[in-house]
């Protein structure tokens, strides 16, 4: 039929960091698709595959997500970290292929179970799919790295916050030593402790090699709001090419009286937006 594209749908395992690349181009905000989280993920001991739907005729890439294969002694698991950027629409919509790919791919590689998550994930929805067990909604906020827009949506107690944190004389710290993962998972149990505390069902973060993996691999940085060479919060960032993603935090004690928190993440957005994400 003129004008309707002819889409397909393909797993590559293991792709070279190029094709991954490509794969980032076409969702730059979004830290699960780059090569550097997939390198994190590799490391982890885990298997890269790419879900992808491309144009059958000139090959193009349309639309896609990473994926990461674990295998355990009686199962093989699939986890998608952030589900693709497709909406159910027209018949030649990448939605109508993406789906059924990934389904065809789970039974074909014995996938004993298949976790779809959508972290970063701006478009579409995951439909219902064929033995479904478990759904949980779930919400993510986005916050506008310009300084104008960012401001604008402040409240007056968080921009009170925020000056109060700078009256401190609180600096904005960027690194990727990986000997602060320490600090930054005790920072992270004692807001983990202040929950537990007011009745949430929450619990302790362990040190694992997984926080070491994401600075190594270039997939994530620390930011942290210091003083006098003290920590009083910190934020694990995951980045991508044009924004980034919140992956942990925790503030101490004192860091929630003196305002740590808001100004941390108020200049960690003006210090990625100096980058150029948005």
């Amino acid at each position: 039929e003129m004008g309707k594209t002819n889409l397909r749908f393909s797993a590559e395992k293991d792709p070279a960091p190029e094709r991954v690349a490509e794969l980032s181009s076409l969702e730059p905000t979004n830290p699960f698709y780059t090569p550097e989280y997939v390198a994190f993920r590799t490391q982890l001991g885990e298997f890269p595959v790419l879900m992808l739907v491309s144009d059958s005729d000139s090959g193009k890439l349309m639309s896609g997500c990473t994926g990461f294969v674990r295998f355990g002694r009686f199962e093989r698991t699939l986890d998608i970290p952030s589900r693709p950027p497709v909406s159910v629409g027209s018949e030649d919509s990448p939605a109508v292929t993406m789906w059924p790919g990934i389904g065809a791919y789970c039974r074909s590689e014995d996938i004993t179970a298949a976790n779809i998550s959508s972290f970063s994930s701006k478009a579409g929805m995951i439909p219902r799919l064929a033995s479904e067990t478990l759904r949980k909604a779930r919400y993510e906020f986005v916050l506008e790295l310009n300084a104008e827009e960012r401001l604008r949506g402040m409240k007056k107690g968080h921009a009170y916050r925020v000056r109060q944190g700078r009256r401190n004389e609180l600096t904005l710290l960027r690194t990727r030593d990986t000997r602060a993962c320490a600090g930054h998972v005790e920072l992270m149990n004692v807001s983990m402790a202040r929950r537990l505390s007011r009745g949430e069902d929450v619990g302790l973060v362990k040190l694992t090699n997984s926080f070491s993996a994401l600075l190594e691999t270039g997939a994530a940085e620390l930011f942290q709001a210091v003083r006098g060479g003290e920590v009083h919060s910190s934020l694990m960032i995951l980045l991508a090419p044009s924004g980034a993603y919140n992956h942990t935090q925790g503030t101490s004690a004192h860091g929630r009286e003196c305002g740590a928190a808001h100004f941390l993440i108020n200049e960690a957005a003006a210090s990625l937006a100096k980058e150029g994400r948005t």
